[in-house]
């Protein structure tokens, strides 16, 4: 078992920053959660941005919906089909071990608590999911709405040797998930009707369809333009299954 005050434990990068940087940092997440667009098209550029003040790897974002919580729909920065699969596999147990009421009422702390009980070690959660996708300890805040009704949890992820996220650094993520209520005032657009898009991005395959590389704005675009729920992540796979149907039927063609 390992303990916060574990002198073994690798020391967590100094990420201290003067005032001025983390006031002009707050400020540009409060601006992107303003901006007049779905919270499920710009999670993306917040999670990404919260990063900027926070030493961490990668990020995810949850949703819920109503007092219950209802988990509806997950989004992350770092993902493979094998894990994904292997998360999907534990969802009759992932709320039950993990309960988001807990983690609402601890304002977060729970995730980090999580990782002192003993044998976590050999939890699957570690050795299913965070190992392989790089990482060792997580943290995370819950995200309330301008009426103070929780929307979503936000999740922090970072390799071993960096270290636990410390109390100061949970204290920085929940300063930043303060500036981020404005990020449900505008209707998901990807749940009442289509997103028309404009842009590019490149993305390379083989001649069986296996996607050999994209590059992240490539990432961005297939998450948006798939149905975002839970249980699906399509926009993931490593192969043409990833593109929305039009794009996909003409790859298909050319394959």
């Amino acid at each position: 078992m390992r303990t916060r005050t574990d002198k073994s434990e690798p020391m967590a990068r100094d990420t201290t920053r003067t005032s001025r940087d983390e006031t002009a940092w707050l400020t540009q997440l409060e601006l992107l959660a303003s901006l007049p667009y779905s919270a499920t098209a710009l999670i993306p550029a917040v999670v990404a941005a919260v990063r900027e003040g926070i030493d961490a790897d990668f990020g995810a974002f949850g949703w819920v919906e109503g007092e219950h919580l209802r988990p509806v729909a997950f989004w992350s920065e770092r993902m493979t089909e094998a894990v994904f699969r292997v998360f999907t596999s534990h969802l009759d147990v992932f709320f039950d071990e993990f309960p988001l009421r807990i983690q609402l009422d601890s304002d977060g702390e729970a995730i980090r608590a999580f990782q002192d009980i003993p044998d976590y070690e050999s939890h699957w959660h570690l050795t299913e999911i965070l190992a392989p996708l790089g990482t060792r300890w997580a943290t995370g805040v819950p995200v309330r709405d301008q009426r103070g009704q929780c929307t979503g949890f936000l999740y922090l992820y970072r390799r071993a040797e960096a270290g636990r996220f410390t109390e100061g650094e949970q204290a920085t993520l929940r300063r930043a998930r303060d500036r981020l209520a404005g990020l449900c005032a505008v209707p998901d657009a990807t749940r009442s009707a289509p997103l028309c898009l404009s842009a590019t991005a490149t993305l390379q395959f083989d001649a069986q369809g296996t996607m050999l590389a994209r590059g992240a704005r490539a990432i961005e675009l297939l998450y948006l333009c798939q149905d975002v729920r839970l249980g699906v992540l399509d926009w993931a796979r490593q192969d043409i299954q990833a593109l929305p149907e039009a794009p996909r039927a003409l790859v298909r063609g050319l394959l």
